[in-house]
């Protein structure tokens, strides 16, 4: 709908209804994003909603009153038993599609496998205009295998072909999506790539770090290293704990505080307490306070085995801390080794401890490099950028043009 000024220009009366889809509200870097969209969208004036297909979960206290947010309760049955999984779709489906018309929804932005599978059933029965979301550059090699990862990869090929486009979290996701699913041309303005952002966090007081700190049993004087994600193989935080020791050698008295939860947490408990580090290392699950204990810490790791562009090392960086990070796509996409953190080879246990220990030792060094870092984060990954790239990409799909 337009409207014409004094000029002749066309201004835009209505941005397009948008929905965000997620599984659930558990503290997770794709649930994070959709929270963020959808608020970002809300608080400008457009029509936001986030639709939850389970149930909720911690992060819902972060949504904006603006958004309309909708617990649907649609599960999708395992296809071991054909008739039970082909009704699940049936009555998913009627749910989803029905809750679309009532709220005038036009675009679904769905995150993750089994929303980014709902989106493309929404597509291809015409119910919505869906935009797949990839949060991980390696989309096939975790989850589910053999057969029904042949029938995921699929499932991706028609994303491509019946969705208004599928967007990637970076341009390192984009480009492993093409070589994952073997497409001999690259498919264009079909995949797009929105490299994630953060804004920058709300500063926190000298006294609020201290009571923070205290919170999560470390005192002013000990040295703080963050990890945080959720508690599975992929981010590796095992490797972070068998690193401890070595840390420990040259920095006794710091301390680790490893953020989330998971189904590792039984392994990594365990591991620690056969290691003697109970004192040391701390697993309180999932953190509200994150950002603030961000602020709080001296060195921020993430040792993954692999990643899209993960928020929380766009998140720490934006605290002003240093990282030290695998080097694998996603992180070698973000930090500059040297200059905003330190890469090093995965699972190497030798150059990791050593980048940890020198950046604990140096507060020179670690206070410049998490300045750069900060910097690197406010002119190459803000939020505000996305905000402004999916609106663009909403309105290219549906025709509309926008004077924002």
């Amino acid at each position: 709908m337009y409207s014409t000024d004094s000029t002749g220009d066309a201004k835009l009366e209505a941005y397009p209804a948008v929905a965000q889809l997620v599984d659930n509200l558990s503290v997770g870097g794709a649930e994070q994003l959709a929270i963020r969209i959808a608020n970002g969208r809300a608080q400008r004036g457009r029509p936001s909603f986030l639709y939850v297909l389970r149930d909720g979960g911690p992060l819902a206290e972060k949504i904006d009153p603006l958004v309309g947010v909708r617990y649907l309760g649609v599960h999708r049955a395992s296809i071991s038993n054909p008739f039970r999984f082909i009704s699940s779709l049936y009555n998913g489906h009627k749910i989803l599609a029905e809750q679309l018309r009532e709220d005038g929804v036009s675009i679904v932005q769905s995150h993750l496998t089994n929303p980014n599978f709902w989106g493309l059933m929404l597509a291809m029965t015409g119910a919505a205009i869906s935009f797949p979301t990839i949060h991980n550059n390696q989309e096939f090699q975790y989850g589910s295998q053999g057969i029904k990862n042949s029938w995921r990869r699929i499932a991706y090929k028609l994303m491509l072909s019946k969705s208004g486009a599928v967007v990637a979290c970076s341009d390192e996701v984009r480009a492993s999506l093409i070589q994952e699913l073997g497409l001999k041309e690259d498919p264009g303005l079909k995949l797009v790539s929105v490299p994630n952002g953060v804004d920058l966090p709300v500063p926190v007081s000298e006294a609020e770090k201290t009571e923070i700190r205290r919170e999560f049993g470390v005192d002013k004087s000990s040295p703080l290293v963050v990890g945080a994600g959720r508690l599975t193989d992929q981010k590796n935080f095992q490797f972070l704990i068998s690193a401890t020791p070595l840390i420990k050698e040259k920095v006794p008295d710091f301390k680790v505080v490893i953020g989330g939860d998971g189904e590792l947490r039984p392994e990594l408990e365990s591991q620690i307490a056969t290691m003697g580090l109970t004192d040391t290392i701390h697993l309180p699950g999932n953190i509200m306070k994150l950002p603030a204990l961000l602020q709080a810490a001296d060195v921020f790791t993430l040792p993954s085995k692999f990643e899209g562009l993960p928020l929380i090392l766009l998140e720490a960086m934006a605290s002003g801390l240093p990282s030290v990070c695998s080097k694998i796509k996603g992180t070698d996409e973000v930090i500059e080794d040297g200059s905003t953190g330190a890469l090093v080879a995965l699972n190497n246990v030798e150059t990791y401890s050593t980048a940890i220990v020198k950046l604990l030792q140096d507060e020179s060094a670690r206070l410049a490099m998490g300045q750069a870092a900060r910097q690197r984060v406010e002119s190459k990954f803000s939020f505000d950028r996305v905000l402004q790239q999916l609106e663009t990409l909403y309105i290219q799909v549906t025709g509309q043009t926008s004077d924002s």
